[in-house]
């Protein structure tokens, strides 16, 4: 199994240092890549940030190729190429100052909803799908950058944020379950009207017409 930089405990090695979480499957259309050249760019602008890349990695080529950037700037980046278990994530993404979520395209991600849960700030590229996460969650939490994530963004969205220690997980009222079942509620019987009508519809003008064939 290959690890680059691996480090148990990258808080408790790297005392004051600012911690950023990427996890989920390695896969190439993920762009992990594009969170190691921030996190070395923001290291090199002075800002002391060490980032954990932890996920199954079914592609060795793309876990070669991440561990040869990690190790382009030694102690900063951590690839932990397996799958953790429930709880050793949960602590991973509450030790963290930020969970990262580099893709390109996303429309609906676990990694974002389960790091808020926790009670961890998420950062994203912007778009549809992630303006609303910010609009329901605040932009203390869901944080996002345009276009590309870079070094000058991480390291301004680095500056503001509350430390680790010092935060309580976000209830927004849209994502309590009580809020989801009314709205759940609310949409099946909207769905079953629309379809008595279609029905009733359908038999009123079906009536006085022979069936083809008789």
């Amino acid at each position: 199994m290959q690890r680059a930089n691996l480090a148990s405990d990258a808080r408790q090695n790297n005392a004051g240092a600012y911690r950023v979480l990427c996890f989920g499957i390695l896969r190439p259309y993920k762009k992990f890549e594009d969170a190691i050249g921030a996190v070395i760019e923001a290291t090199r602008q002075g800002v002391d940030v060490r980032l954990t890349i932890a996920g199954a990695a079914p592609d060795n080529e793309y876990l070669a190729f991440l561990s040869s950037l990690a190790r382009s700037e030694d102690g900063a980046v951590t690839i932990k190429p397996e799958r953790l278990s429930d709880e050793v994530l949960v602590k991973e993404i509450r030790s963290s100052d930020l969970v990262v979520v580099p893709y390109s395209e996303m429309r609906n991600s676990g990694v974002a909803f389960l790091s808020l849960t926790v009670g961890t700030p998420i950062l994203m590229q912007r778009n549809a799908a992630t303006e609303e996460l910010q609009a329901d969650y605040g932009d203390g939490w869901v944080k996002l950058y345009n276009d590309r994530l870079d070094g000058v963004g991480l390291a301004k969205t680095m500056r503001t944020l509350r430390r680790a220690e010092v935060r309580k997980p976000p209830r927004p009222d849209s994502r309590r379950w009580e809020s989801i079942a009314d709205n759940h509620w609310e949409f099946y019987s909207a769905l079953l009207k629309c379809d008595r009508g279609r029905r009733s519809r359908g038999f009123r003008s079906s009536r006085g017409h022979r069936p083809a064939g008789f």
